[in-house]
């Protein structure tokens, strides 16, 4: 346990430990949520996730229970966050539509995460293992006012994530994976006061997690609850009564699922349960090197700046390890980090589930550095983000103006044939976010504050202003470039919304896109016997595509169709012409 005769890392004066104004956060928060998740169409990014909860909000209880798109079975993924998004499909999609319910469900897991994150490292930040040393000149800082700062910079840092940016404005099941892994912190953090409530808070989100991601993650993030539950619920005896607890939990509520589907949907459930199974052992095993080149290339990006702050977390802590500000997240981190080493290959979406402990190891680094490190990760965001802002400025009146005419072409060859409408309302708040990061430099510059969160708030910043105006000035270019809309709709014309049509080498972002958008009707698992007409992309690299597969069946081509931006794609509507 904490030995209170050996100093703490942390040192923090009253000065420094001035609370962050909660509306700053608050405003930080929302401007980083809203922007680029409404007032677009539904890209390929988002499709694959839309097209499960969108099956569910329209379809039959065996499509909540067994997630499909348009009647092709998705065993990757459990129902848990399509769930959400069904239902907010079905309160919400009548008055903002199908796309924006779904993101809605997306900001409503984010929230969860941030609240959560902020909660238990403020709990955390409360025990008697963190407080930071008394100054010899000065005030010491207030035990309410540290952990404030803290679940302030924790929340900070959160945002300034690449991974975050990347993960939150998409439609995927990774922001409730994220919401959960800062649940179980928590659940964790009540541990050490209340050992049975965090326990069984813990083990309901463990298994929340086994119904949205794959056993594997699941259970790495189980062991790493139990270690954290047997260190660090000091009050419970014995302690293997509340890992058991969390356990049983999270393995009850786990099983929930397969075994309500088998009771209910029976050889549909048995099929679909198996190809899950096949998914899950074909998907996952002992990393190789190419997984670690994939880790050199990505994850010293992807978590970024998290990585090494929390390095620097355990290294300043080393002589405290056990006490549960650094244990809490450190177990969790090292259970997630055992099941990714089963995980290969490895992907985002796996690597951003390390995010959240990694912001609480992160935030506790926070008073451990020096002040030249602390001058150095100012300057740093300063540097890095007016340098992207600089950049996408530049970019953006290459494309208005035309020159330089190099940087013009770039732009210009992502969408050909769309023409830049500068609209006036989101050209004023793309200068108003670039005069506010212009002001904070000044404020940093001139006033030299001495606030812990500095450096934090203008990590946060420099992301959220560079996202607001490469949001302000580019979303119409990308929405013209990421769209499948139009096509969609010419296919869903020329086809007829009543007709069976066969999905031929589509992908499940496409066979989602081309329901909704164009309201095809697909053909289920084995029903594709009875259609007429058939759907088929042909990439110039892959070659000629034959027509669809059907023995003794003649086809004729009916219809072919592109997008300007990928002239190397081909879209063709085939027509039954004999039936074997």
């Amino acid at each position: 346990m904490f030995d209170p005769l050996r100093a703490t890392p942390s040192r923090l004066s009253a000065e420094a430990a001035v609370a962050l104004p909660r509306v700053a956060l608050l405003s930080l928060l929302v401007a980083f949520l809203l922007p680029g998740l409404f007032a677009r169409d539904l890209w390929p990014e988002d499709a694959s996730a839309f097209g499960r909860m969108w099956t569910m909000a329209h379809g039959k209880a065996a499509d909540w229970w067994l997630p499909n798109v348009a009647g092709l079975a998705t065993p990757q993924d459990g129902p848990l966050p399509f769930w959400f998004g069904a239902w907010a499909i079905r309160l919400l999609g009548p008055w903002i539509g199908d796309p924006a319910a779904s993101r809605l469900s997306i900001l409503a897991w984010f929230a969860i995460a941030a609240v959560a994150l902020w909660a238990a490292t403020r709990r955390l930040a409360r025990g008697e293992a963190a407080q930071p040393l008394t100054p010899a000149f000065g005030r010491a800082a207030d035990t309410a006012d540290f952990a404030r700062v803290l679940a302030d910079i924790a929340v900070l840092l959160f945002l300034s994530t690449l991974g975050i940016l990347l993960t939150l404005h998409v439609t995927n099941t990774d922001t409730a994976s994220i919401a959960l892994v800062a649940a179980c912190l928590f659940g964790l953090s009540l541990a050490t006061d209340w050992p049975l409530a965090g326990a069984l808070l813990t083990g309901v989100c463990v298994g929340a997690m086994a119904l949205s991601r794959s056993p594997v993650l699941a259970g790495g993030l189980l062991i790493g609850c139990d270690l954290g539950l047997a260190l660090c619920a000091c009050r419970a005896r014995p302690r293997w009564l509340v890992v058991l607890a969390c356990t049983l939990v999270a393995v009850a509520i786990a099983a929930c699922w397969p075994i309500y589907a088998l009771n209910f949907f029976g050889p549909a459930a048995r099929h679909y349960l198996t190809a899950w199974s096949h998914w899950l052992s074909t998907s996952h095993g002992l990393l190789t090197l190419d997984d670690g080149a994939w880790l050199l290339r990505n994850a010293s990006w992807y978590v970024w700046p998290l990585w090494p702050l929390a390095a620097w977390a355990l290294y300043s802590w080393r002589h405290h390890l056990n006490t549960p500000h650094i244990a809490v997240p450190a177990c969790i981190l090292a259970g997630l980090i055992l099941s990714l080493l089963s995980s290969s290959p490895l992907q985002e979406s796996k690597l951003v589930l390390t995010i959240a402990p990694m912001a609480v190891l992160a935030a506790f680094a926070a008073p451990t550095l020096r002040r030249a490190l602390q001058q150095c990760v100012d300057w740093f965001a300063i540097a890095v983000y007016t340098l992207f802002i600089v950049f996408v400025w530049a970019y953006f009146m290459a494309l208005i103006t035309g020159s330089p005419p190099a940087m013009a072409r770039s732009v210009m060859r992502l969408m050909p044939g769309h023409t830049p409408d500068p609209s006036t309302a989101p050209l004023i708040l793309a200068l108003a976010v670039t005069g506010f990061w212009i002001g904070l430099i000044v404020w940093r510059v001139r006033g030299r504050p001495a606030f812990l969160w500095r450096g934090a708030w203008l990590s946060a910043a420099g992301m959220t202003s560079l996202w607001l105006i490469a949001v302000a000035l580019y979303l119409p270019a990308a929405n013209y470039n990421r769209s499948y809309k139009v096509l969609a709709e010419q296919v869903g014309r020329r086809i007829g919304a009543s007709e069976c049509t066969l999905a031929v080498g589509l992908s499940l972002p496409m066979r989602a896109i081309f329901a909704y958008e164009g309201g095809v009707h697909f053909a289920r698992n084995g029903e594709g016997a009875a259609c007429r007409y058939a759907v088929q992309p042909q990439y110039r690299r892959s070659g000629a595509a034959p027509p669809p597969v059907s023995p003794n069946a003649s086809w004729d081509l009916v219809w072919e169709g592109r997008r300007a931006v990928r002239s190397d794609e081909i879209w063709r509507i085939w027509r039954l012409a004999r039936r074997p």
